[in-house]
């Protein structure tokens, strides 16, 4: 959530509401969505006239997700409190709240717009968040096993009431968080390296007592009403306008706008006031016809700043302050001698009661075992299963793409089908799933969307089928014959076995040519077999700062070796480097793209998006199933700009692809070896009908 304007109010008198403050030695509960956003905003894009910071890493929005890179910026972040003794808590959002599915739809639709116009030379300023941010995040922090848990909807005032009963402070960057009683970090003051001299991170914490004070003492209850009447994602401010018209306005600084100047005016109102009479001389602005829906409205909103005992204090099992959990209580609004009528006129676009309460049919979720929660409150199945059970809809993430051409999350529409009718299995109701228009409009469609005819077992099935049943019926969801686990997926690594079924799966969609399997072939041998052994580089400079003398006196010896899995394994320090040294610029953006939009590529771009798509809904597909196949991490696998860059070069030597290679690996003889070794599999597994399938295809525009 967030209230209009309340940052920049609260950011210009620092100096009056925040006190320096050192973090360490503590617990610190944060706010999990809001930093894999502000990680991913703040620390890896490298805006026009703007420094590197400590824990910058440069991502290329344009080309889709550069996830290693991302993956970085987190691990240095987490490492950087657990130098300081902080314990990190991290609380994440769950499905869309009914009450805020309006404001949802608004951020798809400017999405949406957004990624339809980033490219190559505006990238610099815009931001269009990759596909798989928030599963690269938290892969991150369970692999260093930090703890977590997801709430089934909203999780702002879980968030603030868990670190009341752990007398700690919490972390964010959302201006709701100024209307809590918690010791409140934004993210923004947070100075991103160690004091050495204390073993802290110096930041600024926000005082709400000195906030209250400042302005005579206001009544701590009015601070819901005060965000309320400013607007948040559950409330419109235009609601207000007739209250607005008789609020007297003061007059400041020219130089402040009018937004700012209603902030001041409307603290300034209600200083005076008891949250009843607020609420009264609010409400005896409108018609007396419409102040039941008026009422209504403003309760709803303010439930969002209801505080109450954490109900994820069992899940993180830390010592906790009794006396924090027995002070902290519900606001409670009453709302009482209010006419009953009802105006059809305000109710905007909601207009049945439950999306006016913002509640749910909760039969709908009674139909579930409680393992499904515990599986969702732990972070291990995704926040969209929550509305696929409560919505029965899906909601599509924006992506880069080609928007002359169909959306590329329809290649995925099957397998989100069929984690519908397993979640919702004795349901009759519609599935919809909300996506990208068909036409080039920047906007959004609701697609009905057939489910699977073939008989699925239900959740609680699941959970007593073994591993191999639970395999085989994955792949039959898919149409892939179970014969693929032995000839192709126990010749790799088990890390790999997601990515591969998604190559066969959008093979048998698309028939599209091998240029981008090639890519990620050797996008996953250097993040899993040069970077653990030569270390992290992604900067030709540093690299030939790092190895460039001794590149020179290196060479490798072809090994004997029969299988892939062994080949792999077999990868020496010295050919990662002489191989990382003539691919290393691939990793970076082509300076002639950044100056000609015309060299961006937005079909290659919409055929990664593709594969991007898949391989996130598989691993939806796969977490639902209780993981037969391993966990797949994107970060290991994938980066956008790589990708971009290795597939161009593909298509340009496509016809003599065995000679580019030879010359590309001429200094790395065993990785040329295994990468012709995978092309031997793939040819007869995963390309199994390649002979037939017209090379360089083009996709049919959108008419």
């Amino acid at each position: 959530m967030g209230i209009k304007g309340l940052t920049t109010f609260m950011d210009k008198r620092k100096g009056l509401f925040f006190e320096d403050y050192q973090l360490q030695n503590t617990n610190l509960v944060i706010d999990g969505n809001s930093l894999c956003s502000q990680l991913y905003d703040l620390h890896c894009k490298q805006r026009k006239n703007k420094q590197p910071n400590v824990l910058w890493q440069k991502c290329n929005d344009c080309f889709g997700g550069d996830y290693d890179n991302y993956a970085t910026v987190v691990k240095k972040f987490f490492q950087l409190l657990l130098d300081c003794n902080v314990v990190p808590y991290l609380v994440f959002d769950g499905g869309y709240e009914k009450r805020k599915l309006n404001t949802i739809l608004s951020r798809m639709k400017m999405r949406f717009e957004q990624a339809k116009i980033l490219d190559s030379v505006n990238e610099p300023d815009k931001t269009v968040f990759p596909l798989f941010l928030r599963e690269t995040f938290i892969n991150v922090i369970d692999e260093l096993g930090l703890k977590k848990a997801r709430c089934e909807f909203e999780g702002d005032s879980e968030v603030a009431s868990l670190a009341m009963a752990l007398n700690c402070p919490m972390l964010s960057y959302d201006s709701d968080y100024f209307m809590s009683n918690a010791l409140y970090i934004p993210f923004n003051t947070l100075k991103m390296s160690r004091d050495k001299t204390y073993r802290c991170i110096n930041c600024k914490v926000y005082k709400i007592d000195k906030f209250l004070n400042h302005f005579g003492g206001m009544d701590k209850r009015n601070l819901p009403i005060l965000a309320v009447l400013l607007g948040n994602d559950y409330i419109k401010r235009s609601i207000f306008k007739g209250f607005y018209k008789n609020l007297k306005v003061k007059k400041y600084n020219r130089r402040v706008n009018e937004e700012q100047q209603n902030i001041k005016s409307v603290i300034t109102w209600l200083k005076n006031e008891t949250h009843d009479s607020a609420i009264k001389k609010i409400l005896s602005k409108f018609k007396l016809d419409k102040r039941k829906i008026i009422a209504e409205k403003i309760e709803n909103a303010i439930k969002g700043y209801n505080v109450q005992n954490s109900v994820f204090l069992q899940y993180f099992k830390p010592d906790i302050d009794q006396k924090a959990v027995d002070n902290i209580k519900d606001i409670k609004i009453e709302f009482d001698n209010i006419e009953e009528d009802i105006d059809e006129e305000i109710k905007d676009t909601e207009s049945d009661e439950d999306t006016i309460s913002g509640i749910y049919n909760k039969d709908l979720m009674k139909n579930l075992p409680e393992i499904f929660f515990e599986k969702y409150r732990d972070c291990t199945l995704p926040p969209s299963f929550m509305d696929m059970v409560v919505q029965h809809k899906y909601y599509c993430i924006a992506m880069l793409e080609d928007y002359s051409l169909k959306p590329a999350h329809f290649i995925s529409f099957p397998i989100v089908s069929a984690i519908f009718k397993i979640i919702n299995h004795n349901s009759k109701e519609n599935f919809t799933v909300v996506a990208r228009c068909k036409t080039m409009e920047s906007t959004y469609e609701n697609y009905n969307v057939p489910l699977p005819e073939k008989s699925l077992p239900c959740f609680m099935d699941i959970q007593t089928m073994d591993e191999i049943s639970r395999k085989h019926l994955m792949l039959e969801i898919l149409n892939i014959d179970k014969s693929f686990i032995d000839n192709c997926l126990n010749h790799f690594p088990t890390s790999w076995q997601i990515l591969l079924i998604a190559l066969k799966y959008i093979y048998a969609k698309t028939k599209t040519y091998t240029f981008y399997s090639n890519s990620l072939i050797l996008c996953a041998i250097i993040l899993n077999y040069f970077d653990p052994k030569i270390g992290y580089n992604r900067s030709t400079s540093a690299f030939d700062n790092k190895y460039g003398k001794t590149v020179k006196h290196l060479k490798a010896k072809l090994q004997d070796f029969n299988s892939i899995t062994s080949g792999l394994d077999s990868i020496t320090k010295d050919e990662a480097i002489l191989c990382m040294d003539g691919i290393i610029s691939h990793f970076q953006m082509n300076p002639k793209i950044m100056e000609d939009k015309l060299l961006y590529k937005r079909h290659t771009i919409h055929d990664l998006a593709e594969i991007q798509s898949c391989i996130l809904h598989l691993v939806y597909l796969n977490l639902l199933l209780n993981c037969p196949y391993n966990i797949f991490m994107i970060y290991k696998f994938y980066n956008g700009t790589f990708m971009y860059n290795m597939s161009e070069n593909f298509k340009k030597k496509q016809s003599n692809l065995d000679e580019y290679m030879k010359t590309l690996l001429q200094k790395c003889p065993n990785v040329l070896k295994i990468f012709e070794l995978i092309q031997e599999n793939f040819k007869h597994t995963v390309f199994a009908n390649e002979s037939s399938a017209p090379q360089g295809q083009k996709k049919r525009k959108i008419s």
